[in-house]
């Protein structure tokens, strides 16, 4: 199912219940369809900060066959699992209950400290950075380097100004994009060293306009984070924050196809300086 159509069916789902906050859904539904397609993998988790957009978390669980799409169509009403806000006890897929605002960054925290491995993935609301348990969690998240992924979701109707130099602050590498326009390429870097490999063919049909840019899957993957440097000195501390994952900014990527040959741009390598990294395929 397409997000076309998850889209619809939260619209519905309200229309039956007379109740559920639309427009937070609809704020984060592209981000939490490509992290559930796109991004996670086997073992990793999502707390949804923003607990009253469950809407989209609910439709995506349904797509991916987590929950059912009746389930999810029965949001709101009377004895229904699904409701305004995200109840792990009753809802499959999801791992915390959330809705208290400010909260879910320190319990993506703490789950993060007791996983030792997976990823840990986060989406948090701009009006969240208003509260102290979040900055609480961001400081602790930064000191400790935890495997986390934080998206805030920042919009026109509630501006979260700085947002970008606190996180800085707290050592994080940051990305800004259009939680709305690319589905796909906002997610190249993958705050990890993984190149994720699709067909040219359907790249094609994607630009032609036959399918939705979403719609093609990787048929390969290469993990290159071993082979990156990790300077244990500050040089480049004042640069990109401090953290284990200041390892994971990598920069241009290029593909000589005629002789096999992948070059990656690492930003900050050896004494912070770039580096390009070169790879035989086979």
């Amino acid at each position: 199912m397409n997000l076309n159509h998850l889209k619809r069916d939260i619209i519905q789902a309200t229309q039956t219940a007379y109740t559920g906050h639309v427009p937070s859904a609809l704020s984060v539904l592209d981000i939490i369809y490509v992290l559930y397609h796109n991004a996670m993998q086997d073992g990793d988790r999502f707390v949804l900060s923003k607990g009253h957009a469950a809407l989209a978390l609910y439709a995506v669980l349904a797509d991916m066959g987590t929950i059912t799409r009746d389930a999810m169509l029965a949001f709101g009403t009377y004895g229904a699992a699904c409701g305004g806000h995200p109840d792990a006890c009753k809802v499959p897929g999801v791992e915390f209950s959330t809705g208290g605002l400010g909260h879910g960054l320190g319990m993506a925290a703490g789950m993060a400290c007791g996983l030792h491995g997976p990823r840990v993935f986060c989406l948090i609301g701009d009006g969240e950075m208003q509260e102290g348990a979040t900055l609480e969690a961001l400081r602790l998240i930064g000191s400790m380097a935890l495997p986390i992924t934080v998206i805030l979701d920042s919009n026109a109707t509630h501006p979260c100004r700085g947002a970008v130099d606190i996180f800085q602050a707290y050592g994080f590498v940051t990305v800004e994009c259009n939680g709305h326009n690319d589905y796909r390429g906002w997610w190249s870097t993958r705050w990890d060293a993984q190149i994720i490999l699709y067909n040219p063919a359907d790249l094609q049909r994607v630009a032609a306009g036959e399918i939705a840019s979403w719609e093609p899957q990787p048929y390969a993957s290469l993990t290159i984070d071993e082979h990156l440097f990790f300077n244990p000195t500050g040089i480049e501390a004042d640069m990109i924050g401090n953290g284990e994952q200041r390892r994971f900014l990598i920069g241009d990527v290029a593909y000589d196809r005629a002789h096999d040959l992948l070059y990656i741009l690492e930003l900050f390598a050896d004494e912070a300086a770039p580096i390009v990294h070169a790879w035989k395929l086979h």
